[in-house]
């Protein structure tokens, strides 16, 4: 009857200790997966400011304009900010994001600059309009290559003559700017100066070939 009593004490002393052991090696385990959580530190959301083009003057009628969201691979159809290296590789600035998705953010800036400079009488995202611009995406990256920064915008543009549907003018747009360093603010300040210099060639371009002839 004795052994039975210490051996019975036995197994409930084993049985404490479990109980014990368990809740610690839970709360051991919860705290290593807490680790695996923690928030990641926060980006910071960057707005280009670019420097917009002078008002056209035009005696001619030049209609209204609707603004095709660009065209892009899934790589630049995204709110990082890319930059490209010696190997061809993309790879993100951490930390740091476009305010919009890439094609999104060029439209605005289109949009804005023509709204801005003319010569439209007006120019938007959608509804019904004498021109259409469609444009493709190519390269949107800063560049880190042999020790040289700086930053490539490559922008395929049509000019699209709505009643008829037919191409009136294309151009492959190249903008290259220099970086002073390749560190994310001297990316964002080449990202901005290339930008203007786009709104600029491209309201330009618009305005030489989108006069109405039939009026």
């Amino acid at each position: 009857m004795i052994h039975r009593v210490n051996s019975h004490r036995r197994v409930s002393a084993s049985v404490r200790i479990l109980v014990l052991v368990l809740p610690v090696a839970l709360l051991m385990s919860g705290v290593s997966g807490c680790r695996l959580l923690e928030p990641a530190p926060p980006a910071r959301v960057v707005e280009p400011q670019v420097e917009w083009p002078a008002p056209i003057a035009s005696q001619a009628q030049h209609g209204t304009l609707r603004v095709m969201r660009p065209e892009a691979d899934l790589t630049r159809d995204a709110r990082q900010i890319l930059v490209r290296r010696d190997d061809a590789s993309l790879q993100r600035i951490p930390r740091y994001l476009w305010l919009e998705k890439s094609p999104d953010l060029l439209r605005s800036l289109v949009l804005d600059s023509v709204r801005r400079a003319g010569p439209f009488d007006d120019a938007a995202a959608s509804g019904p309009a004498d021109w259409v611009l469609s444009t493709t995406l190519r390269r949107f990256e800063g560049v880190d290559s042999d020790g040289r920064y700086g930053v490539q915008i490559q922008l395929f543009a049509r000019l699209i003559d709505q009643p008829s549907g037919s191409t009136v003018a294309s151009r492959l747009f190249e903008i290259e700017q220099p970086s002073r360093d390749n560190t994310p603010a001297s990316f964002i300040a080449a990202f901005e100066q290339a930008l203007s210099s786009l709104m600029l060639d491209l309201s330009n371009w618009l305005a030489e070939h989108s006069t109405l002839t039939d009026q």
